[in-house]
């Protein structure tokens, strides 16, 4: 019974503490200017993908982290060039990661994060017309939502041509 009454002052302590990290870390976030905020935002798309290239499952055959960062770097970036061979080195989960790093770059990560927002009914913040005004830049009162709606629709016109 004391493991069970221990435990469960573990999980609220754990609780608490991942709130006042989340306020934290959300209250930095806020506080970053545009370009900041594009340059984190691409940051944690590379690391997230690197992580998900690092997965067993995503590569036949052993692919050093440098490799795995530098061809995600490259598909976000659309450079398209790798340091190994894609089909020989990668699974389909692999192949498909960077695949969708390709669209999310070449689109752009802002972009379509804003457009899954707008997609879900919810409008965008203030501190993200910002950045999407920073990386487009975007004259002053443009209508930001209108634009990343016809971006999103004109890239799927014509990659299903």
């Amino acid at each position: 019974m004391w493991a069970l009454c221990a435990f469960g002052a573990c999980a609220r302590r754990l609780r608490t503490f991942s709130q006042k990290a989340t306020t934290f870390l959300l209250a930095r976030w806020l506080a970053l200017k545009p370009a900041q905020m594009l340059t984190c935002g691409f940051l944690s798309y590379a690391l997230a993908g690197t992580a998900l290239l690092s997965l067993p499952f995503a590569r036949h055959a052993p692919v050093r982290l440098i490799d795995n960062l530098f061809n995600v770097v490259s598909a976000i970036s659309t450079t398209g060039l790798t340091t190994v061979s894609v089909p020989d080195s990668y699974t389909f989960f692999g192949e498909f990661v960077l695949l969708a790093l390709f669209q999310l770059g070449g689109i752009g990560y802002m972009t379509t994060t804003s457009f899954i927002i707008l997609a879900r009914g919810r409008p965008l913040s203030q501190s993200r017309i910002g950045v999407l005004h920073a990386g487009f830049s975007l004259p002053e009162g443009f209508r930001v939502n209108r634009f990343i709606r016809h971006i999103v629709i004109f890239s799927l016109i014509i990659e299903a041509a």
